[in-house]
């Protein structure tokens, strides 16, 4: 992969220096995993929460960077030459599962790691900001279209080379616009179908994890704005917002298609709002990502949607 002077992302900006994991024993977790009834439970009274908690998971004034490459240390993660290319868990394990996408595979890595790691996989990460898994002919908004359609080819090319016991892809949907409007639900599922039919010989398992919704206020600043109410900050799990509404049903249609496997995360951020506080975390970094912290407190349920697809 070409090296990446700088990236700038969110409130991110990656510099594509080598980054080594400093803790000697990584705990693979940044917060306890809650159970599935426990998840549950937070996301159903989510919608009732109306005022800021008093303590929050992680401190409103450090959720901008509670992502995964702030906490590399304690994710166990090792980028041997620059922050797009990362190795997690047991790093000399021979059973990998090989993550690739935008920003929104990076921000899965603290709900991935736990599991995989204890099962005894190394999870090594390859992304791109700005370019999707699915082949289409756009331009992305962090990155010339080119050099998307480029780094494509070449995950491709090292799953074919030397395929992993499996693979995982994850992607932003949104705010893509190949013709000046979003692409339909029917174009997202006919250009993942082309990248999925692309390793259809390949023997590796595939599995895609869906898109999440985004919000529509900035974030967590409108939390800062709103303590008293801070509803106002949610969303509804099919933004209205055009340009918002992101492609999981089309991704979900895909992978039917295709015979992949499929992780709907949605249930696990949304009722019938996508609060931005479950329990006392908070849950986006930034407009478009989940927190570092809420993505390791989903630990066990990515675990448990995974396993059987491995």
């Amino acid at each position: 992969m070409r090296h990446l002077a700088s990236i700038s992302i969110g409130a991110l900006v990656l510099f594509g220096s080598s980054v080594p994991s400093t803790a000697a024993t990584p705990t693979y977790l940044l917060v306890p995993a809650g159970s599935a009834s426990q998840v549950t439970l937070l996301v159903s009274g989510s919608i009732s929460i109306s005022s800021l908690p008093t303590a929050t998971t992680p401190a409103l004034s450090a959720a901008s960077t509670s992502n995964t490459l702030t906490n590399l240390a304690a994710l166990g993660g090792r980028c041997p030459s620059q922050q797009t290319s990362c190795s997690f868990g047991p790093l000399t394990s021979k059973k990998v599962v090989s993550l690739y996408g935008d920003s929104h595979a990076l921000m899965w890595v603290p709900a991935l790691v736990p599991s995989l790691a204890k099962a005894g996989y190394r999870l090594d990460l390859s992304w791109y900001p700005g370019c999707p898994i699915a082949t289409f002919s756009i331009t992305a908004p962090t990155d010339a279209q080119n050099r998307c359609a480029s780094w494509r080819t070449s995950v491709l090319a090292a799953i074919k080379k030397k395929p992993p016991t499996a693979v995982i892809f994850s992607e932003r949907t949104t705010n893509y616009q190949p013709n000046g409007s979003p692409p339909a639900m029917s174009e997202w599922s006919s250009a993942l179908q082309t990248t999925f039919a692309s390793l259809k010989k390949v023997k590796t398992k595939i599995i895609l994890i869906g898109d999440i919704p985004i919000d529509n206020n900035p974030m967590p600043d409108c939390l800062a704005i709103h303590p008293s109410s801070i509803q106002d900050c949610g969303t509804a799990p099919l933004n209205a917002v055009d340009a918002n509404q992101d492609a999981h049903v089309g991704e979900q249609a895909a992978a039917k298609a295709s015979k992949v496997g499929f992780v709907n995360p949605i249930p696990w951020l949304c009722t019938t709002t996508c609060s931005p506080i479950i329990g006392n975390m908070v849950v986006s970094y930034d407009s478009t990502h989940v927190s570092a912290v809420y993505a390791s407190y989903l630990s066990t349920v990515m675990g448990t949607a995974v396993k059987p697809l491995l």
